[in-house]
């Protein structure tokens, strides 16, 4: 039997222990790697398949609560038709939502105005029920319809969001007014505010929205929880016609909450007509002002000292405004007995003019021959972009009534004199208007169109039909 020596013996185990060491230098590390690795990606299969899991069940949540939505909305909406044979219903024109359990909705003014009764179809009900307009505010395009509570029909009033949308935020309104299924549209909110909008409120708080359009005027924008988000209005942005807008819950509720502790819309007023407009400065620096084309006699402003042809620099309280909108908004959000602090610029000083506000009339005052001569002047809310030079003369018609459509005047035209006397500004139109109208005669309007200058006889408007019916 082989026999190691003593000598060999040491030596072996000093060959094992290198082996030992080596091992556990380059082995044993990547051994345990290995091992924590496999662990690792259990692990995160693992949790994978957890989040999979809670997706799935968020998106089935989420089904579920589009499809409790969809199942529900019938009971929070009217749709408005147009009057039809007795018993019938007219062609859909659009929506409105049920906003009190009393029997109330609102909806756009645009798609009810002039109506005295507006049919209404609910979604268990086979008959039309007739509703009256209570009140309205022409400002902000919202109407509010009162209704007799229907027996049969179950209301749910929907709860309105409590935050503003953010851009990007995923949003539901009505489909098709035409579509009887009450199918939902989806889309998302694309911007806030416009600058080609009538509505005159804040532009900010207009949300812009790809599921607004001409065809679902008066839904309720929902997030989706259900929550109402605004009111689709009936105004569009001219350079994208996918692209409606919406009044936002909490200034349509305001509005509501005015409608039935006041009878109407509140709004400040202190009866200027203003358009917007740019003078030079120093060093070839130009100021935006708002150039004052019209005050109405006897209004704050007249009393506060403010005439035709001043120019308001775009602050208030020594705050600087963005522009006539901004301008607008805070003199339409300010009440009595507050006043405003008007920076006017006349010549080449300014002075501070102190202007109480008012209430605004029941029936706001307009420019003289809009009511009397069925028509509507643009006043531009933004400085001119273009060469003075290039600027079609005259006042450009912003709407026109059947009336002067009779005659051949069309939306566009300019209106560049009244009984011979030029009319080449809205201020200068407004003095030779007023003059006009206080002789009660026929008046001899000449309109530019199409390059050629047309002198149009034209009468006083009698009754209250104007060209905003």
């Amino acid at each position: 039997m082989f026999r190691q020596t003593l000598s060999q013996r040491w030596s072996s185990l000093l060959v094992l222990a290198l082996l030992v060491a080596v091992l556990l230098h380059f082995a044993i590390p990547q051994i345990a790697y290995r091992v924590a690795r496999h662990i690792e990606e259990g692990r995160q299969d693992g949790l994978y398949q957890l989040q999979v899991r809670e997706a799935q069940r968020q998106d089935e949540n989420q089904l579920v609560e589009l499809l409790r939505i969809s199942q529900e909305i019938g009971n929070s909406i009217v749709r408005i038709h147009a009057p039809g044979e007795e018993g019938e219903f007219g062609r859909p024109l659009g929506f409105g939502v049920i906003v009190d359990s009393r029997a109330l909705a609102v909806t756009s003014l645009t798609l009810v105005d002039g109506m005295s009764e507006i049919p209404l179809r609910f979604a268990n009900l086979k008959e039309p029920i007739i509703a009256h307009l209570v009140a309205s505010d022409e400002l902000a395009d919202l109407a509010l319809l009162e209704f007799p509570p229907p027996v049969e029909q179950r209301i749910v009033l929907r709860q309105i969001a409590k935050e503003m949308p953010k851009l990007g935020q995923p949003v539901l309104a009505l489909g098709d007014v035409a579509d009887r299924r009450d199918a939902l549209r989806f889309g998302m909110v694309l911007g806030r505010g416009t600058q080609n909008t009538r509505v005159c409120v804040h532009e900010i708080d207009l949300i812009g929205t790809n599921v607004a359009t001409d065809s679902n005027i008066g839904s309720p924008l929902m997030n989706t929880h259900g929550e109402i988000l605004g009111i689709c209005i009936a105004e569009r942005a001219a350079e994208d016609g996918k692209r409606g807008y919406v009044l936002p819950a909490r200034v349509a509720n305001q509005a509501i909450g005015d409608f039935l502790r006041f009878g109407r819309a509140r709004h400040g007023w202190i009866g200027a007509f203003v358009h917007a407009d740019v003078v030079p400065g120093q060093a070839a620096v130009e100021t935006r002002v708002a150039h004052i084309d019209y005050v109405v006699p006897g209004s704050p402003a007249e009393k506060a000292g403010l005439r035709a042809g001043d120019d308001l620099m775009l602050m208030t309280q020594h705050v600087p405004v963005v522009g006539i909108p901004d301008l607008q908004r805070l003199i339409l959000s300010t009440f009595p007995p507050e006043v405003l602090r008007l920076s006017v610029l006349r010549g080449k000083s300014f002075e501070v003019v102190t202007v109480p506000v008012e209430l605004q009339p029941l029936l706001a005052p307009s420019l003289p021959g809009e009511r009397e001569w069925d028509l509507k002047i643009y006043c531009p809310r933004e400085p001119p972009r273009i060469d003075p030079d290039e600027i079609q003369p005259g006042v450009w018609l912003q709407v026109v009534g059947h009336r002067l459509q009779e005659l051949g005047v069309e939306r566009g035209d300019s209106i560049v004199g009244i009984n011979g006397v030029p009319t080449p500004n809205v201020e200068c139109y407004c003095r030779q208007a007023a003059l006009a109208i206080s002789s009660r005669q026929t008046v001899r309007l000449e309109v530019l169109a199409h390059g050629q200058t047309i002198p149009h006889a034209v009468e006083l408007v009698t009754g209250r039909q104007t060209a905003s019916d």
